[in-house]
């Protein structure tokens, strides 16, 4: 479905395609270990606001891994990491372990940091790290009490209200749409000579590409998206009652897709055994004993030793928590695993020992078995970067008592995950900038692409359904759904049949076969290999990062 609403107007005149002096990298824009001079990297120049071309500028930071065989170089492949408010910047030192080498020797690989984020123009609400963790740091994950919502609501309002100081003053929340991004994107593709757009985006990301692809259908050389966002979903709703009365994350089903992750991990933790999933071989199934520990967890928060001394408080909001954190990535599911079964221990009074097991298992899933890479390189922003974009592209409800109610039909439908990721979502209730008076695309969604668009789901994901990835294959005319049987957010290290197929896509243009459904490398509970154990996933870590939820991340 579609919304009645068109594409923002055109400019009267185009914006002037911004020249690009690919230089030495700023040393703070690379990672501790990566080799800054495989790199370089820009900065471009584009309009503020797109209706007014030649109006204001603001500054895109851009960064470069060259193509490694420049004699057949096919062009540019921009890349985006989600969020929104992922760092593409940052995503390009991982896209060694994204991509099969022949892409790599074909393209230069492009990562942006979008408008507001990062490195680009960023939009930053308070005047320090500091101030912002006032506002912020002490909230629980997601509220549960109706205490704990007053304390939310507080809190978020603070930031919000800091968040308004800036308009005006920091003109750039005002346009911070996916369209703004789209747009400028296209100048990008000019910028560096190519024809058509080819572009790989990952769970918001792949809404930046279905907007350009929609916005600019004639300019399509490949488009890539995995782990997709349905989009009517994400802006409008189907219908106004729902852009009034739903919030985003309802509308999207997203607590549905975490609690079938769940249990999909269940059932894998059982069919492993009790050698390998420490859930397995009891009476209770895995999902019996996490409904009893949850079930406990709400009726008393658990005091953990912190093997300092000192104790930690567990609550069931943390529980729920790390455990979605953990569901985005298969390689940590003993770990959650082992952390659930921790806690069960402390619970029924089993030892100490278990309970700093359950520390160390929580500090584990912390780092999603993915070793997330560190984020001193960046600039500091708490979420301004996320709900920048969230809350002028998608509607939602102003008054609190509906927020409640959101949260309340997501758990019915999603249990456990479905409040989370709606409580998650609350700045856009009190966000200065309101989505009506802004460029953001709503609609239609079908456009037909000059080349078809590549779309990748994976059956279990805890932050995209996979049925997302369904719709949107259906309302793109001519794409073609790629599906992998397996778990955790993003296909990006799970399957050498999928990194062929999109090797084959980005290269050649060429299509997998329809119906496609590849199989993962590895099994959840599988031993880990030593090469793959000693092998640094950053690509999904990056593109995890970007996409945890404020609720599970601490912002």
């Amino acid at each position: 479905m579609a919304s009645a609403s068109a594409a923002p107007p055109a400019p009267e005149a185009g914006a002037a395609v911004p020249a690009l002096g690919w230089g030495a990298c700023p040393e703070s824009w690379s990672r501790a270990g990566v080799d800054a001079g495989a790199f370089t990297c820009a900065t471009a120049a584009v309009p503020l606001d797109h209706d007014d071309p030649t109006g204001p500028t603001i500054d895109l930071a851009l960064k470069k891994l060259p193509a490694g065989d420049p004699e057949r170089r096919l062009g540019t492949l921009f890349l985006n990491p989600g969020g929104p408010g992922g760092s593409g910047v940052t995503f390009v030192d991982s896209a060694q372990g994204a991509f099969d080498a022949e892409v790599l020797e074909r393209f230069d690989v492009v990562g942006m940091d979008p408008r507001g984020v990062a490195r680009s123009t960023p939009l930053t609400c308070f005047p320090s790290l500091e101030a912002g963790l006032d506002a912020l740091g002490d909230l629980p994950a997601f509220p549960v009490t109706t205490r704990e919502v007053v304390r939310f609501d507080a809190g978020h309002r603070e930031y919000t209200d800091a968040c308004a100081a800036s308009v005006g003053s920091d003109p750039v929340i005002e346009h911070m749409t996916t369209a703004d991004v789209a747009r400028d994107l296209d100048l990008l593709r000019q910028a560096v000579g190519d024809d058509g757009l080819t572009y790989a985006g990952y769970s918001y990301g792949t809404h930046l590409g279905d907007v350009y692809a929609n916005l600019f259908p004639g300019r399509v050389r490949a488009v890539l998206i995995d782990a997709v966002i349905e989009p009517v979903a994400w802006t409008t709703g189907a219908s106004p009652r729902e852009a009034r009365t739903e919030t985003t994350s309802l509308r999207l089903r997203t607590g549905e897709g975490a609690y079938g992750t769940l249990l999909a991990l269940f059932d894998e933790c059982t069919a492993a055994g009790p050698e390998r999933c420490d859930l397995a071989g009891e009476a209770e199934s895995p999902s019996e004993q996490y409904d009893r520990l949850a079930d406990a967890l709400l009726a008393r928060p658990l005091q953990l030793p912190d093997g300092e001394g000192g104790t930690l408080t567990t609550t069931y909001a943390d529980l729920v928590s790390t455990s979605l954190g953990g569901l985005y990535s298969p390689s940590a599911y003993p770990a959650l695993a082992s952390y659930v079964d921790a806690l069960l221990d402390a619970v029924d009074a089993r030892g100490p020992a278990r309970a700093s097991t359950a520390v160390a298992a929580r500090d584990a899933l912390a780092r999603l078995e993915a070793r997330l890479p560190e984020r001193e390189d960046e600039p500091v922003q708490l979420r301004e970067g996320t709900d920048g974009v969230l809350c002028t592209d998608s509607d939602n409800p102003l008054r609190q008592r509906l927020w409640r109610d959101s949260a309340a039909q997501a758990d019915r439908e999603g249990p456990y995950f479905g409040a989370a990721w709606v409580w998650g979502e609350l700045p856009c209730a009190t966000w200065p900038v309101r989505p009506e008076g802004t460029s953001r695309y709503t609609g239609p969604w079908d456009a037909t692409t000059s080349s078809p668009v590549l779309v990748v789901g994976t059956r279990y994901d805890p932050a995209t359904p996979y049925w997302d990835a369904v719709t949107v294959s259906e309302q793109l005319p001519g794409s073609r759904l790629l599906t992998l049987d397996g778990w955790g957010h993003t296909a990006i290290g799970e399957s050498a049949c999928v990194d062929a197929a999109v090797a084959r896509y980005l290269v050649d243009v060429e299509l997998p076969a329809e119906g496609t459904v590849c199989q993962p490398d590895r099994r959840p509970f599988d031993p880990i290999p030593m090469t793959l154990a000693a092998a640094a996933p950053d690509a999904r870590a990056d593109v995890v990062a970007a996409a945890l939820p404020a609720t599970v991340a601490g912002r």
